[in-house]
């Protein structure tokens, strides 16, 4: 078992350390971390890091603040990514409305969480985009909510169809719902991770909320500080992704500006989640003092969170979280049972299209995890990413 999970607090964090032109850029501190000369390399060494996390824009801005002329082609990439980051997140807005309007129109009431919740307590929403809309969800309405955003046209992509129908409710926080216009909803019943998140139920997030509008549509955001426990907690899915979380990062530290210390720290308590506190610190130390946020309490990790950090791959991936069988420690236990149940033995439907017989499901099954056993140099892909008979393909799994 010690070679296939690890101590969450023994080991040093998956990214690797960011340059100064990526500190500036999180940090979000003027003054803080002086922006780099336009003439310096930082910003061509950098650059790619940065268009890839979605921080062009921020970027962009910091760009125009920094002493110097800048550098034409820096300009000229940051000024198209920032373009198209500001397209993207408009048109999944405008996508998204349609199904908006048919929850409402049908009394199912959703919190939006993440992406232009967020962007609300940014100076400018435009140094906040995103690529989908994230809704929660009450657990009983999720079944009235798909098919009302099938009527929509928004469908649960075929790869990353669960093995048994009743996975999406019990098994899984959320389903990931696509559709031709450009549409991209994350529609979620619970907070993910579903085992880490139980405090922020529906109830919690609706009473909390706060009412806006997205394009005049009449909506829900999550509060300042339920976005924050959640910007918290994806720190622990962005790493079990292998990113390097530093949009997530930025975003905890703009609300926690926004908050100040005393809040930031009954945020996390309040959720029961204070034990979180010193795991969001080790990363947010690298751009900021995270004491001064009010991330600077020691809490003792508990042994059974221990387990499941190491599950999820906190602080760097293992092997385990690599495989199907990793997404058990994102659920309560009963759930997480069922999960494993339900993934060793499949609907008959999923396995005649995916493999064409249980015993070549089941022989998938006991390859991988036998791949799982030899040591791997870092970045070694495994041989499988076939959803069910090898590591978790997670760029499509619920987020």
């Amino acid at each position: 078992m010690r070679a296939l999970v690890r101590n969450p607090r023994s080991a040093p964090p998956l990214p690797p350390p960011p340059g100064p032109l990526v500190r500036a850029i999180v940090s979000g501190a003027p003054g803080t971390h002086p922006p780099p000369p336009v003439e310096s390399h930082h910003w061509n060494d950098e650059l790619s890091i940065v268009v890839e996390a979605n921080l062009a824009p921020a970027a962009l801005q910091l760009l125009r603040e920094a002493p110097g002329r800048p550098d034409p082609l820096v300009l000229e990439r940051l000024t198209s990514a920032t373009y198209e980051a500001s397209v993207i997140s408009l048109r999944v807005e405008a996508a998204a409305i349609v199904a908006l309007r048919q929850f409402r129109a049908n009394a199912i009431p959703y919190v939006i969480v993440k992406g232009p919740a967020v962007g609300r307590y940014y100076s400018s929403a435009l140094l906040r985009p995103y690529t989908d809309i994230d809704l929660v969800v009450a657990p009983s309405q999720v079944r009235l909510a798909r098919r009302v955003a099938a009527s929509a046209k928004l469908y649960c992509p075929s790869s990353i169809e669960a093995p048994w129908p009743w996975f999406d409710r019990y098994c899984r926080e959320g389903i990931n719902l696509h559709g031709d216009n450009g549409a991209n909803l994350d529609l979620h019943h619970h907070v993910p991770p579903w085992s880490f998140a139980r405090q922020l139920t529906t109830e919690v997030l609706f009473d909390a909320s706060e009412a806006g509008s997205l394009r005049g549509e009449p909506c829900r955001f999550a509060s300042a500080q339920h976005c924050l426990v959640i910007a918290c907690l994806h720190l622990l899915n962005d790493l079990w992704k292998h990113s390097p979380a530093l949009l997530s990062v930025r975003d905890i530290i703009t609300l926690s500006k926004l908050l100040g210390p005393e809040l930031t720290g009954k945020a996390l308590t309040n959720a029961n989640l204070s034990w979180l506190t010193p795991l969001v610190a080790q990363r947010l130390s690298v751009f900021v003092d995270a004491s001064e946020l009010g991330f600077g309490a020691d809490v003792p990790l508990p042994l059974a969170i221990s387990l499941r950090l190491s599950l999820l791959g906190w602080p760097r991936a293992s092997r385990l979280s690599d495989h199907q069988f990793g997404w058990a420690g994102r659920l309560p236990v009963a759930n997480a049972v069922a999960y494993l149940l339900g993934t060793a033995v499949p609907s008959r439907r999923y396995v005649r299209q995916r493999f064409g017989s249980y015993r070549q499901y089941w022989r998938s099954g006991v390859r991988s995890l036998r791949q799982m056993v030899p040591e791997q140099s870092p970045g070694t892909p495994s041989s499988s990413s076939h959803p069910g008979r090898g590591p978790v393909d997670r760029s499509s799994t619920p987020s």
